[in-house]
């Protein structure tokens, strides 16, 4: 992007300083038809300008280079220029009518000519098409990029070193698309057609702090003021070390800046607009950072078009304008993961383990977000966790930075403008390992279910380790169907019945002691690998210590307990049904969701053989144990048994790596894939 903008205003202006002077005389508006795509685009340009100006200015709204673009004066060599009635769609929709020889009814606009040559120094007629536009064939279409290939990195640091806050480059994820997407349905007529048009709506972009509405604020008022060419005035308030409260004002290429703690001087602006040297309907008027409880305070309810506001805001109906809400989602891990990918930040999974769907979290020094996440959670409470679950109530700050909101389908742009797809929740892992002696599994449950509605698989994972440790934690008891994990690869090692995995099936029960009715000895304690390893080890030597451990806080995708049990196998080597044979063991867990369909859980090999070796070296019996939960299956599976459909789940069930084994062996101790059930 081409940012050339003078220097800002040295000193805060009074009333009499906001007035601007109105555009020069000889400059025109052009409206633009476009050949194909049967669309309408307005354009100010300057008659002193060559043609290639309005190439550029065509090229940006189109998205499509400059250079490919052929303009042609939509007036007939006969005369008459072409009519803006019901006849001009079609009209567009079939193209350019060319002759044997190749040309058109109208003349072509070359690039290095002055539009005075085409208009001859007067403004234009109303009511007609001035410019015919023809793209070239790669263009007639828009392109699956434009809206399915998200994930790209664009560099606005040009934007940047104007504003300061946004950093040097913007990562374009699919919600991004989807709220731009929303934007321009409301927008659209007035950005492409009349810029004079009236505004119909007030647009309010809503989420939970540090999902990236800022900065999509911040290129829409740069689009507006560069590429559209409207007056624009931008209040951003926000309080920081680094950053105060500060007015923006785009107008005919010049840029102004204003400290403005209280936002009086967007109010000065805003109520003399009719008066400020520029058309009221073409300016738009933006706020950014005020709650709604701000807004009525400042008396700005109704003075903006435009709005970015964290934690909630519930439209009221005040003024004449209808207002749309439009949700941006938390970041997934995923993008989370490609955006530290691309922007070489190392550390991601301890990232999102601090930050959760908040980039604005994700991206500073950890050892930051953690001390800003731990301060936010120190004030949050066993009555403030329901809030949590809910994207309405609740005005706190510190509840509004941990909660997050997302919906279901995230390529569904009508769902982030209908609050009824809306879902909060708690995505940082942190916060979960925080509100695990706040709660008990009944909340996990509901914060499971909605990370099932918002389908984000890797959530459910997280989720479903707080789960299972809280059902252990708070001793109810559960049973664990189990069947041998086939360590092998299928692609070679063909198995379609699944007897490698019925040669040890069994079961086994997570429950307090029947004979004295003790309670089971539960530990959480340790925070990184070398602790838990030294947990085990003092575990090994004293068995009797703990029934079950649980990570006081875990990174590791690979580990999330280890439990004592006592295992009752139901099937010989071969399969066969025998005797039950009763075997103390000491059972690593990886809680998992199932995944036939999906990404496969991770487990590292390295980690699995770092906790297992003290009890191995102590001549303890020791198992790997995949639990899995959920399976989309029973929505639709209504034929069979649900122990038919655990087998099933557990049958299709993967890891990844597929095979389980370092430096090409796998290890020396039975692995599990298990279902569990409360008893």
């Amino acid at each position: 992007m081409d940012v050339k903008m003078t220097p800002p205003a040295a000193t805060p202006p009074g009333e009499a300083d906001v007035k601007m002077t109105p555009p020069t005389a000889n400059e025109i508006k052009l409206y633009c038809g476009v050949y194909h795509r049967a669309k309408m685009f307005s354009v100010q340009a300057r008659l002193d300008k060559e043609v290639d100006c309005l190439l550029v200015k065509l090229g940006k709204q189109l998205g499509a280079p400059s250079a490919d673009l052929t303009l042609y004066l939509a007036k007939k060599k006969g005369g008459d220029w072409v009519q803006s009635d019901e006849e001009l769609e079609s009209f567009l929709a079939r193209g350019p009518v060319k002759n044997e020889s190749g040309g058109t009814a109208f003349n072509r606009m070359w690039p290095s000519n002055l539009l005075a040559k085409y208009f001859d120094q007067q403004t234009p007629p109303l009511g007609v098409v001035h410019v015919l536009v023809e793209l070239p064939k790669k263009n007639l279409k828009r392109r699956k990029t434009d809206v399915e290939a998200p994930s790209a990195l664009k560099d606005i640091q040009a934007i940047a070193d104007i504003v300061g806050f946004t950093g040097s480059e913007f990562y374009v994820r699919k919600e991004v698309l989807c709220v731009l997407e929303n934007f321009v349905n409301v927008y659209g007529e007035k950005l492409f057609e009349d810029k004079k048009a009236a505004f119909k709506a007030q647009f309010i972009f809503v989420d939970s702090p540090g999902t990236g509405k800022s900065c999509i604020l911040a290129l829409i008022c740069f689009y507006l003021a560069i590429v559209s060419d409207v007056p624009v005035v931008w209040h951003r308030f926000v309080e920081s070390e680094v950053e105060a409260p500060v007015t923006r004002m785009f107008h005919q290429g010049n840029y102004y800046e204003w400290p403005d703690r209280k936002g009086d001087i967007y109010s000065t602006i805003y109520d003399s607009r009719f008066g400020g040297g520029f058309d009221p309907a073409s300016c738009w008027f933006c706020l950014d950072g005020l709650t709604q409880k701000q807004l009525a305070d400042r008396c700005l309810t109704t003075s903006f078009t435009l709005l970015a506001t964290s934690g909630q805001y519930y439209s009221k109906g005040q003024g004449s304008l209808e207002q749309v809400t439009c949700l941006l989602p938390f970041w997934r891990e995923d993008d989370s993961e490609d955006l530290a990918k691309q922007m070489h930040m190392g550390n991601a999974a301890d990232r999102y383990f601090v930050s959760g769907g908040s980039v604005r979290f994700f991206v500073k020094p950890v050892d930051i977000s953690r001390k800003n996440v731990a301060s936010a959670l120190s004030r949050v409470s066993t009555d403030d966790a329901d809030a949590l679950l809910a994207h309405a109530g609740s005005g706190s700050q510190q509840i509004d930075s941990v909660r997050a909101i997302g919906i279901p389908n995230v390529t569904d742009p009508k769902q982030y403008t209908d609050p009824d797809y809306w879902k909060a929740l708690v995505t940082s892992k942190m916060a979960m390992e925080y509100l695990f002696t706040l709660t008990k599994p009944d909340y996990f449950h509901k914060l499971f279910v909605t990370a099932k509605d918002v389908n984000d698989p890797q959530l459910q994972s997280l989720v479903l380790e707080q789960l299972f440790n809280s059902i252990a934690y708070n001793q109810n008891s559960v049973g664990i169907s189990y069947m041998k994990y086939d360590n092998v690869d299928r692609r070679t090692h063909r198995d379609p019945e699944h007897r490698i995995m019925r040669k040890d099936m069994g079961s086994v029960q997570l429950v307090r002691s029947t004979e004295s009715d003790k309670s089971l000895i539960i530990n959480r304690e340790g925070e990184t690998l070398d602790e838990f390893a030294a947990v085990m080890e003092r575990w090994a030597k004293n068995p009797d210590e703990m029934d079950y451990w649980i990570p006081a806080s875990n990174t590791s995708e690979t580990i999330d307990a280890v439990a004592k049990w006592e295992f009752k196998s139901e099937t010989d080597d071969s399969g066969v049904d025998s005797t039950p044979v009763t075997a103390e063991r000491f059972c690593l867990l990886q809680l998992s969701v199932a995944n036939p369909m999906g990404e496969p859980h991770k487990c590292e090999a390295s980690v699995v053989l770092r906790l297992a070796q003290p009890f191995l070296d102590a001549g303890k019996q020791v198992c790997y144990m995949a639990l899995v939960c959920g399976g989309e299956e029973a929505k639709w599976d209504t034929h069979r048994s649900a122990e038919q459909k655990m087998v099933t789940r557990m049958e299709k069930f993967r890891l990844k790596p597929a095979v389980i084994e370092e430096d090409g062996r796998p290890p020396c101790f039975p692995l599990y894939v298990a279902t569990y059930a409360l008893l």
